[in-house]
């Protein structure tokens, strides 16, 4: 698969992200590549909901074979948005009033109570290849719990509220990124995800002509990281830079005020320094070595923090 690079700017008050929380987010690591549909318990650490019958989310893989073989799925084509693998799960099926499918994750530890976190996942529904899916449902959503919810049958997940949800229908046959900010309420443990409203509170609509009203969604590469420090900066006012992205050559091109040195600091999600570099004037920097996945920058003076942003490599 072709290597691309995105570059993002957050424009957040804050000046430093520690680890992801998800420590499997990208579904990479797994105790057998997947065979057949169903098998999402073969991904490390992700859970189901489920304590048998119902919905089962779907484990693809680049090394998969049969029905969850990537590039080529029975569901749709599609490449992962990073690595080798995704998740999928069922948000509407027309065939069944009730069906559900979610996908759960515990926490590295604990959210803190009133601690901010940014949250990150990509979404996709992919190609439409005639097979399933080819609609876009509303209420795609993302909740975090005490524990690990039950989902008795194949209904929907009752009483639960979560913290972000697509209330519009969502289809794309590209990646799409969703981010989101909140103070954490309680000490949350877990995350889910899936759609936690009925039919009857569910917008459908089928975009691919498909003979079965079904919704399906890809999933990705998954982040939640903690802010911790204020730097007191307003991005807005401080962005005395230029940044370019050359996908081709997979460098970024960095244009900064000649009279001024610049720090340039780049973590990865367990908050380790992968690269460290004094900028002034204009200079490229490669990422050609850098493994795919997420990673945070912080952009300083000898004064103070500048700006912070991310890096996503595929």
């Amino acid at each position: 698969m072709q290597h691309r690079i995105l570059f993002i700017v957050l424009l957040v008050s804050s000046h430093f992200y520690g680890q992801n929380l998800i420590d499997n987010g990208g579904f990479e690591n797994y105790t057998s590549l997947p065979t057949n549909v169903m098998q999402s318990d073969l991904c490390i650490g992700w859970s189901k909901c489920n304590l048998g019958g119902g919905g089962s989310p779907d484990y693809f893989h680049t090394g998969g074979t049969g029905l969850v073989a990537l590039p080529n799925s029975f569901y749709a084509t599609i490449n992962p948005h990073g690595g080798n693998a995704i998740m999928g799960l069922i948000t509407y099926h027309g065939l069944s009033t009730y069906f559900r499918e979610y996908t759960s994750h515990s926490f590295v530890s604990p959210l803190v109570v009133g601690q901010t976190y940014t949250v990150t996942y990509y979404v996709s529904n992919g190609i439409y290849n005639g097979n399933y899916g080819g609609c876009g449902s509303s209420n795609l959503a993302m909740a975090f719990t005490m524990t690990e919810p039950v989902q008795n049958g194949s209904g929907a997940l009752s009483g639960i509220i979560p913290q972000h949800e697509h209330s519009s229908i969502l289809y794309s046959t590209d990646w799409q990124q969703v981010t989101f900010s909140f103070v954490a309420d309680s000490a949350y443990n877990h995350l889910v995800i899936g759609n936690f409203k009925e039919n009857t509170n569910t917008l459908i609509q089928n975009f691919q002509n498909a003979s079965i009203e079904t919704a399906y969604y890809f999933i990705d590469d998954i982040s939640i990281i903690a802010e911790t420090g204020h730097s007191g900066i307003n991005p807005l006012t401080s962005s005395i830079y230029d940044l370019k992205v050359n996908q081709m050559d997979k460098r970024i091109d960095i244009k900064t005020n000649e009279s001024q040195k610049y720090q340039l600091t780049i973590f990865n999600t367990m908050g380790n320094i992968v690269f460290i570099s004094t900028l002034q004037g204009e200079q490229s920097i490669s990422f050609s070595n850098f493994s795919s996945g997420i990673y945070f920058y912080q952009l300083s003076d000898s004064r103070e923090y500048l700006q912070n942003g991310k890096i996503v490599i595929n």
